[in-house]
């Protein structure tokens, strides 16, 4: 059935009018109507420059005409079409037309159009061809054939899917009228996930990717809620159980999951928005985003490559040396306590209790260490804590009870939060000493 009725058509026909034929390439001896073979496609893609993903959609044709492409994505939370109008959609979908032809300036006996997803979403997909207008052979290329606008024109839509090639063959006659070529069901992928930890300073996807040895595709890098964030419409959304291991996938599951506001609109949300136990992944299509020190960043990966790098590193993500780090500081601290029990023993005053706790402590026989940069000064937030009954430590271990964590929090909060130690934010510890 048709989308375009007549009066779309002729009013967005001038936008599309115009110019000379595009480059005009072909293989040696091959003319233009040979038949579309897999051959001929793949010509016109290179030429073209068209990228491929886990779904695939191309389009060719041996025409002036200019028919486009359109994919329809409908699904948890989704809801677009991709075309020449909308050739990437800023949401969930993540597909993208990067081959448009036989409009404009971009006119070719040879064109073909092309739509990918580097990750396919699960949903419903349904791919169709609109012959837009016909257009006659340029100046110097004239052929009769190409003067009748009642003309049909036959044309060829390859589908790769994971790994398959399916292939729909088809004539379209008429300005605005729509073929649909392909309509298909695309289940949940399983996925596979690795997180990494924070950074002390300020790093990108494919730093970051380098670092650990992990593949990076646009799309598949997400960065940590860590701060007050602004979530745009329609943007992917991963929720890890932190514990578990275990990962809620999608924008409405998440929402769900976390008590948001449904729907797929902009947000603002912070890390106290987030529900202990989790932390939520918003994806970022840019290779060099910054990512700001202090958060975490997740990546899907094949499970080859997921395997791989839990042998490289500790169930936990964190790098197997800095983990045998943590047991030797574990293994040292009940030297220390008891180094420093004696040295009580041995000076009264030392061992007299603090004169004045402060009030709604909630510290006494707790531990606790701090990370990253606070506002209030180092000496004088140890030196409340140890006012309101708490040991402070220097690192981080199984002894400990309470990490303390501000901006461009680094390895002990990886640590700590592999260990499963509480973490607190600097108001809250404010808070729980009286500052």
């Amino acid at each position: 059935s048709s989308r375009f009725g007549p009066g779309r058509v002729a009013s967005q026909l001038a936008a599309r009018r115009g110019g000379p034929e595009g480059p005009l390439t072909r293989a040696p001896g091959m003319s233009a109507n040979k038949e579309f073979s897999e051959q001929v496609l793949s010509l016109r893609l290179k030429r073209e420059n068209a990228q491929a993903g886990q779904v695939t959609c191309s389009l060719i044709w041996n025409d002036w005409a200019d028919l486009d492409l359109h994919c329809y994505v409908k699904g948890d939370g989704i809801s677009e079409e991709i075309s020449f109008a909308n050739k990437h959609p800023m949401g969930k979908a993540g597909g993208w037309l990067d081959v448009d032809m036989n409009a404009g300036s971009k006119r070719s006996i040879e064109p073909v159009e092309n739509i990918f997803f580097k990750k396919a979403p699960a949903g419903k997909y349904k791919f169709t061809v609109v012959l837009y207008g016909y257009h006659s052979a340029p100046k110097g290329k004239h052929d009769p054939k190409f003067d009748d606008e009642k003309r049909s024109v036959p044309f060829r839509v390859f589908l790769r899917r994971d790994g398959k090639l399916s292939i729909f063959d088809g004539k379209i006659k008429g300005a605005g009228k729509e073929v649909t070529a392909f309509q298909f069901t695309q289940a949940a992928a399983g996925g596979s996930y690795v997180v990494l930890p924070p950074q002390p300073g300020p790093s990108t996807f494919k730093n970051l990717c380098q670092k650990y040895k992990v593949s990076y595709e646009q799309g598949n890098g997400y960065y940590a809620i860590a701060r007050k964030e602004t979530i745009h419409a329609g943007k992917h959304l991963m929720l890890q159980d932190v514990k578990k291991d275990k990962f809620i996938n999608g924008s409405v599951a998440v929402r769900k999951a976390l008590g948001w506001e449904a729907g797929l609109g902009a947000l603002v949300k912070k890390p106290e928005d987030v529900k202990d136990g989790f932390r939520c992944f918003v994806q970022s299509t840019s290779a060099n985003r910054v990512i700001p020190p202090g958060t975490h960043t997740l990546f899907e990966v094949s499970a080859d490559e997921h395997k791989k790098f839990k042998a490289a590193f500790s169930s936990k993500f964190l790098e197997a040396p800095a983990k045998a780090k943590g047991k030797a500081k574990a293994k040292d601290e009940p030297k220390a306590k008891a180094k420093a029990a004696a040295k009580r023993a041995a000076s009264p005053a030392a061992a007299a209790p603090p004169a004045k706790r402060a009030r709604g402590g909630g510290l006494g026989g707790k531990t606790i260490c701090f990370t990253g940069a606070l506002v209030v000064k180092r000496s004088e937030a140890a030196a409340k804590a140890t006012a309101a009954g708490a040991t402070v430590l220097s690192g981080v271990s199984k002894a400990l009870n309470i990490l303390v964590v501000g901006p461009g929090a680094g390895d002990k909060l990886a640590k700590a939060q592999a260990l499963g130690v509480e973490t607190w934010d600097e108001a809250k510890f404010k808070k729980a000493v009286g500052l």
